[in-house]
């Protein structure tokens, strides 16, 4: 049996993330961009990988630096999707199941999908198209903040009709 859409929703509520990063790429092009990426962070490599085998991704293992030296830090990995088709496609799975996150998911996929070219990456965005990803990226960093602080450490789903 595979993993439930639902269960990589309830997953990436409680460990991911989906956020548009800022970068220049070097090289022969030179161009600024800001690509959107979603990320699944976890000490359980398995389950990482049993999710990118289904849902796709990529898997990278966290570098720990010099802070966590000497420090009880266990190795975590990060279940990456970067290619842009990837990261909608994702959101889509998971986005009727969201609790935590769905107001990110829901704003993400309604201002970033029109901001998307045909063909993959984020290169060469005019300067409308930057300014509108600076502006998802800017309103995104505003719902996990506000999410953050309406959380309570106890925070539940709530309980649906039939559930015991």
């Amino acid at each position: 049996m595979g993993i439930l859409d639902s269960y990589l929703a309830g997953f990436f509520d409680g460990e991911g993330c989906v956020h548009i990063h800022s970068c220049n790429r070097k090289g022969r092009n030179h161009s600024r961009r800001y690509k959107a990426r979603v990320t699944i962070t976890n000490t359980h490599l398995p389950t990482l990988q049993a999710i990118a085998a289904q849902y796709g991704g990529k898997i990278y293992a966290r570098i720990h630096g010099e802070y966590y030296e000497g420090r009880n830090v266990r190795q975590s990995w990060n279940l990456n999707w970067d290619v842009q088709e990837d990261v909608v496609r994702v959101l889509k799975v998971m986005q009727p199941y969201l609790i935590q996150k769905k107001a990110q998911v829901d704003y993400f996929l309604a201002e970033y999908i029109p901001t998307m070219k045909d063909r993959k990456g984020a290169y060469h965005l005019s300067d409308a198209e930057y300014a509108k990803r600076a502006e998802i990226h800017t309103k995104l960093q505003e719902l996990k903040r506000e999410e953050f602080k309406a959380a309570t450490p106890f925070q539940r789903a709530p309980v649906v009709e039939g559930d015991n």
